[in-house]
């Protein structure tokens, strides 16, 4: 997809703006609806905004990972290592020495870091990609909207 290509946004909100619309006036309800703007736009793009949501969980899932139990443990190997300075660990899960366990345990949370930070930058690159097509796609529609409005006849539903 190209992001700069108006028309190719503007035809696929275009049709799904118009289902909205038919929707509505096929509709038996006697309450008087009107074309939802939401539904259309979700219609239209809504790939990016799963894509989006998803990095946005990852980042979530992330920091929640980073703070929760990456710096807990850290702590924990740090304050460990102070009492018995680098003394074998005999417990029953234990493999590694407080030592090498602080090294993994490091190494885990930068990467860690590093992946919440990929999830952030390309979350927010999204973002700012959905809200310029959506823009485009709208604004066009509107543009459109008014070269065809008669301002004598008022009937025109802008």
């Amino acid at each position: 997809d190209n992001l700069l290509d108006v028309e190719d946004n503007f035809d696929k909100f275009q049709v799904h703006w118009q289902h909205e619309r038919m929707l509505v006036s096929n509709s038996s309800h006697k309450k008087e609806q009107k074309p939802s703007l939401t539904r259309a736009l979700w219609r239209t793009f809504k790939k990016e905004f799963i894509i989006t949501g998803l990095l946005k969980l990852g980042w979530s899932f992330f920091i929640l990972l980073s703070i929760s139990f990456f710096v807990r443990e850290l702590l924990k190997a740090i304050s460990w290592r102070a009492k018995h300075s680098g003394v074998f660990i005999g417990q029953q899960f234990h493999v590694l020495s407080a030592y090498d366990t602080s090294w993994v345990l490091c190494f885990f949370f930068w990467l860690s870091c590093i992946c919440l930070s990929i999830c952030i930058q390309q979350m927010a690159a999204s973002s700012s990609k959905i809200g310029l097509r959506m823009k485009s796609a709208v604004s066009t529609s509107v543009y459109r909207k008014a070269l065809t409005y008669d301002r004598h006849q008022s009937h025109t539903d802008i």
